[in-house]
C-alpha cells in the first residue's frame, strides 16, 4: 500500500519545535533592535528598519510564517516604543515614531509570505520526490514479488510438465464427452500410436471390445460422483493389433462446487506381469498333472502290463478262428490305448522317456504328413513348403513327428468333410522377446519353426487360450491330450508355440524349437 504524504505544518513541527521557532523570533527581533542602536549613528534615519527586515527573513527561514509575523510585530513595537536617534537615548512612546511603518509592514509581510511560499514549495518538491521514491520502491518491491511468484509458478509448471512427460506410466486427460484431451509420451509408446492418432481414436478406440462396457460404466460412475476413483485390470488393443494388459486407475477432477471438469486416467502396462502369472499358473498346472501322470505311470502301467501281457498270451494260445480270441483282442487293444494315454500325459508333463539326437525338422514333418494324409478325407489337400538345409535341433525324432502329427490331425478335424487345405512349412527364424506365445516364453535367438496352417473353422480367443490345456476338447469324442502333449514336448525342448486363429478364417499353429 502506498504511503500517504504528511501535512506540511506537521512536517515542520516534526523537524523543529514550535517553541524554539518563536524563541528564535524573539531573539531575532532583539538582536535587530540592538544592531539598530549600534549602527544608527552611522546609517541615519533612512535605514532604521533594515535590521528588522533581516530578522524577519531569518525567523521565516527558521520557523516559518508564524515566527516571521511575530518578529514583524516586535519590530513595530520596538519602533513604537523606541525613538532611536544618533547620540540620544530612549525618549518614550510616540505615535509619530510609527510614521513609515506601513512600508516596513508591507515589505516585511510580503517578504515573509514569499519566503514562506518558496520554502513551502521547496519542501513540497522534496516531499513529492520522497513520496515518488517511496512509491517507486514499493512498485519495485511489488514487481520483484510478482516476478518471483511468476518464476516460481513457471518453474512448478515446468517441473510438473516434465514429471508427466517422463512418467513411467501412461497418463491421459479425458473430457466429459469421452474424448482424449491430452496424453503423455509413455501412453503413446504403450499403445503404439502418435499423440495425434491416439487423441483422434479416443479411449474407446484402444479398449478391447470385451472390456469396453465395464470401462464405460466405471467412467459414468466417476462423472456422477458415485465413486471418487476406480482401478481395474483391462485389455487394450495396440496399433499393430496386439492385445496388451494394463492397470487403469482413474479419478474425476472437480471444480470448487463439486462439478466434474475432466477425468484423469493413469495406465500401467502389466502385459509382462500377466504373461508371468500365466506361466506360473501353467507351471503349477503342469506340476499337478506331472504328479498325476507319475502316479498313473507307476500304478496304471503296472496294471495294464498284467492285462496286456495276459491278453497277448491268451491270443497266442488260441487259434485264429476261435470265438474267444475275438473277444480277447479288444481287451488287448484297449490296454494299448490306455498305455498310449499314459505316454501322452507324461509327454505333457515333460517326464516321458526320450533320447535327444540332432533332428532334421523338415524330414520329420514330411514323415508325419504322410501318415496323416493316408487317413485324411480325399477332400483335404496337403501342401508342403519344407525348407532344405535347416540347422538341426536337439530332440527325439519320434516326439518331433508326434508334434506335427497331432497338429495335422487337429487341422484335418477342423476342416471336416468340407474341401480345404493344410499347409505345412518349415523355416529358420530369429525371434525377439516380448511377443505373445501360447506356450513357453520367447527368448531372443534363432529357431527352427514348423507351421501347420488350415482353412478350417478357426477358433475364438477364449478357445485359443485353452486349446493346450489337458483334457480340453471341442470334439464330442476327443480326449483333449493331443495338443497338451505338443505343449509338454515343446516346453521340454525350450521352445515356444504361437497360435493365429479367428472364427471362420482358419488356424495357424507355429512350433519354434531353438537351434542346437
Amino acid at each position: 500500500m502506498l504511503l500517504q504524504s504528511e501535512d506540511p505544518d506537521r512536517r515542520v513541527a516534526s523537524r523543529r519545535s514550535p517553541a524554539a521557532a518563536y524563541v528564535y523570533a524573539v531573539l531575532a527581533a532583539a538582536a535587530a533592535t540592538v544592531a539598530r542602536l549600534l549602527l544608527g549613528s552611522f546609517a541615519g534615519y533612512r535605514h532604521q528598519y533594515a535590521m528588522f527586515y533581516i530578522a524577519v527573513l531569518l525567523s521565516c527561514w527558521f520557523g516559518g510564517l508564524g515566527p516571521a509575523l511575530l518578529t514583524t510585530a516586535l519590530g513595530v513595537a520596538a519602533t513604537a516604543f523606541l525613538r532611536v536617534e544618533p547620540g540620544e537615548v530612549i525618549a518614550g512612546f510616540r505615535f509619530s515614531n510609527l510614521a513609515g511603518v506601513e512600508f516596513y509592514l508591507m515589505v516585511a509581510l510580503t517578504a515573509s509570505i514569499l519566503f514562506a511560499a518558496e520554502r513551502r514549495a521547496r519542501w513540497q518538491a522534496a516531499e513529492n520526490a520522497r513520496v515518488a521514491r517511496e512509491r517507486l520502491e514499493h512498485l519495485q518491491r511489488e514487481t520483484d514479488r510478482r516476478r518471483i511468484a511468476e518464476e516460481a509458478a513457471s518453474e512448478a509448471e515446468e517441473q510438473f510438465r516434465l514429471t508427466v512427460e517422463h512418467a513411467p506410466v501412461g497418463i491421459a486427460r479425458i473430457g466429459l464427452d469421452g474424448r482424449l484431451e491430452d496424453v503423455n509420451p509413455q501412453l503413446c509408446a504403450i499403445m503404439g500410436y502418435t499423440r495425434e492418432e491416439l487423441m483422434e481414436r479416443g479411449f474407446r478406440g484402444i479398449t478391447h471390445s470385451d472390456d469396453l462396457e465395464r470401462t464405460v460404466a466405471a467412467y459414468q460412475r466417476l462423472k456422477t460422483g458415485a465413486r471418487t476413483f476406480f482401478s481395474m485390470e483391462k485389455r487394450y488393443v495396440r496399433k499393430d493389433g496386439a492385445v496388451i494388459w494394463g492397470t487403469l486407475t482413474a479419478a474425476a477432477v472437480r471444480t470448487s462446487d463439486g462439478k466434474p471438469r475432466f477425468l484423469l486416467a493413469v495406465v500401467e502396462d502389466i502385459t509382462q506381469r500377466k504373461h508371468a502369472e500365466e506361466q506360473l499358473r501353467e507351471a503349477q498346472k503342469m506340476e499337478s498333472v506331472a504328479l498325476l501322470a507319475g502316479g498313473i505311470a507307476h500304478d496304471f502301467n503296472n496294471l495294464m502290463t498284467g492285462v496286456l501281457g495276459n491278453a497277448s498270451l491268451a491270443i497266442e494260445s488260441l487259434p485264429r478262428e476261435s470265438g474267444t480270441r475275438h473277444m480277447i483282442e479288444p481287451i488287448a487293444a484297449a490296454a494299448e490305448r490306455a498305455a498310449d494315454l499314459t505316454r501322452q500325459l507324461l509327454a505333457y508333463a515333460g517326464k516321458g522317456e526320450f533320447m535327444r539326437v540332432p533332428v532334421d525338422l523338415s524330414q520329420a514333418a514330411a514323415k508325419a504328413v504322410e501318415l496323416v494324409r493316408a487317413a485324411a478325407p480325399a477332400s483335404t489337400e496337403f501342401r508342403l513348403d519344407l525348407a532344405a538345409g535347416l540347422p538341426r535341433v536337439s530332440a527325439d525324432p519320434a516326439q518331433m513327428q508326434q508334434i506335427v502329427t497331432n497338429l495335422a490331425v487337429n487341422a484335418v478335424e477342423a476342416i471336416g468333410e468340407r474341401r480345404g487345405a493344410i499347409t505345412v512349412r518349415t523355416a529358420l527364424r530369429r525371434l525377439q522377446p516380448g511377443g505373445p506365445a501360447a506356450v513357453g516364453r520367447i527368448q531372443e535367438g534363432e529357431y527352427v519353426c514348423v507351421t501347420v496352417e488350415d482353412t478350417g473353422c478357426g477358433m475364438d480367443e477364449a478357445t485359443a487360450r485353452r486349446v493346450f490345456d489337458p483334457f480340453f476338447t471341442t470334439k464330442f469324442m476327443g480326449r483333449g491330450l493331443g495338443l497338451a502333449a505338443v505343449a509338454g514336448i515343446v516346453r521340454s525342448l525350450g521352445g515356444v508355440v504361437l497360435v493365429r486363429s479367428a472364427p471362420g478364417q482358419g488356424t495357424a499353429v507355429e512350433v519354434a524349437v531353438p537351434v542346437s
